[in-house]
């Protein structure tokens, strides 16, 4: 059914199609009122040993996310709550890692953004964010920490910004790493010593938290100047 829904489109060769054709086709899905569902696969293996450039893979996902964004306001803008989907497969737990991810190229990579982009983020992140995130610049390495609620909204306000272009899109997707680092870092930090169960539950936790801040962005959408000096 989601087949021949697809291929009378005209939208393959769309900017969203071609950033990340991947998410494209689950959005085609949910618009369209297909039934869904979650499959366990496993760990991915990896395939190359080249360090993937993360602030291109990371602009093109979210440019692809918010471009859709733009088209589908209507529909995502009436959907309250959510709902779980099917769960098909196998659980495979991850061997335990020998030693836990560096974070501090991260965190740094964050403070170097905070203090190089405070002038170009302040162009669309509310005052409130800005402060907060200069507070975070000053947490110790191993405290430092990105709550979930701050870095929904954050994702929320690029996307606000993409929409009204106040800068280039593709300076402003940019933007987003340091600020993607920062999150990972935390997320990390505070999933040490974790089990399975516990990751899994801090995965639903961040996912809820877009859902609790998705009135902020409904508000920031249709108001953009609200949330600004």
């Amino acid at each position: 059914a989601l087949i021949q829904k697809l291929l009378p489109l005209e939208t393959w060769t769309t900017e969203a199609a071609r950033r990340d054709v991947h998410l494209w086709l689950n959005i085609q899905a949910l618009q369209h009122d297909m039934k869904l569902c979650q499959v366990r696969l496993g760990a991915r293996p990896r395939t190359r040993d080249v360090a993937p450039d993360v602030s291109s893979i990371l602009a093109n996902l979210t440019g692809a996310l918010y471009l859709e964004m733009e088209q589908t306001a209507e529909l995502w803008q009436r959907v309250r709550g959510s709902t779980a989907v099917p769960m098909f497969g196998l659980r495979f737990d991850p061997e335990a890692a020998g030693n836990a991810p560096d974070t501090k190229p991260l965190v740094d990579a964050f403070r170097i953004g905070c203090q190089n982009l405070q002038d170009l983020w302040r162009f669309f992140l509310p005052p409130a964010t800005l402060l907060e995130l200069k507070r975070m610049g000053r947490q110790g390495d191993r405290e430092f920490r990105f709550s979930r609620e701050l870095w929904a909204r954050v994702v929320y306000d690029f996307a606000v910004a993409f929409r009204l272009r106040p800068i280039g899109r593709e300076h402003l997707l940019r933007a987003l790493t340091p600020l993607y680092m920062g999150f990972v870092a935390s997320y990390i930090l505070s999933m040490e010593g974790a089990d399975p169960d516990q990751v899994e539950q801090e995965i639903e936790n961040v996912c809820m938290a877009y859902e609790s801040e998705k009135p902020y962005l409904i508000s920031r959408w249709r108001w953009p100047d609200r949330f600004m000096p």
